[in-house]
């Protein structure tokens, strides 16, 4: 089956072929996905990155031309570790912004190129991190590029993402590859017994009254967390949850908190 990559900032997921249905995701420019089936103008596509599947309607995107399915440990892409990123093409000023999370296929880090449609792009500026940096402390230090970041369900940039987006996102970009939503996150790594086991960089997550996991975020030193409810923020987080200053109350019951880096 012919595979296709994003060719602008995001395309939105639907849950049916409607502008009026939820917006369940995004895929970010130069996500690879395939078309399942057409139904009009709309196209129900699976993400080959999570296995994501939803309806998108657009035009924004190109055939692939990838031999082989998406791996994040494939060292011939790049990963845009800024929440915005600029891209331009080389013989050109004019260009556009791209977030975090994007993938550049055939990156050549000589000159910051990659090629779409036979025609060489520049990114403007990448993010590096030092290989000295320890893995956690990556992680929380580009998590820390989306607070303030409003909420936005199906969300999985600046300018709007969820909770299981940022996670998502934000191990993506230390080529870690997890699920969608914090449903599925929860089922990948290692359960941690007591909080105080917890390090820098673990997922926690909290679950409803029904008992399924609803909510998810990123541990930090000093008991705190970051995560995305009406914003990515920085709440404090004991063994009952996460709990809201501001309110005095605490916002989500802890449920589990799992390594997913060791």
């Amino acid at each position: 089956m012919e595979s296709f990559i994003v060719n602008t900032g995001n395309i939105s997921l639907y849950a049916a072929p409607s502008h009026k249905s939820e917006i369940v995701n995004q895929i970010l420019f130069g996500e690879e996905f395939e078309i399942i089936k057409q139904q009009g103008e709309w196209y129900f596509i699976n993400n080959l990155l999570d296995q994501y599947e939803g309806w998108i309607k657009s035009t924004f995107f190109i055939p692939s031309g990838l031999q082989s399915k998406l791996l994040l440990e494939d060292q011939s892409i790049h990963i845009c570790r800024k929440p915005a990123n600029y891209i331009y093409k080389e013989k050109s000023v004019n260009g556009f912004y791209i977030p975090g999370g994007s993938i550049l296929h055939g990156f050549n880090p000589q000159d910051n190129s990659f090629k779409m449609n036979d025609e060489k792009y520049i990114l403007d500026n990448p993010q590096k991190l030092t290989k000295e940096q320890p893995l956690r402390e990556k992680l929380c230090t580009l998590a820390l590029q989306y607070l303030h970041a409003p909420y936005l369900w199906g969300g999985k940039n600046i300018m709007g993402i969820d909770c299981s987006g940022f996670t998502q996102i934000l191990y993506r970009m230390l080529r870690i590859s997890i699920p969608r939503d914090s449903s599925n996150q929860v089922k990948e790594g290692k359960a941690l017994s007591f909080l105080d086991e917890a390090q820098k960089g673990d997922l926690a997550f909290f679950d409803n009254e029904e008992g399924n996991i609803t909510h998810t975020g990123i541990v930090l030193d000093n008991h705190q967390i970051i995560h995305a409810s009406e914003a990515v923020r920085i709440d404090k987080l004991d063994h009952q949850g996460i709990f809201n200053e501001k309110t005095n109350q605490y916002s989500h019951k802890l449920r589990i908190i799992k390594n997913l880096l060791d």
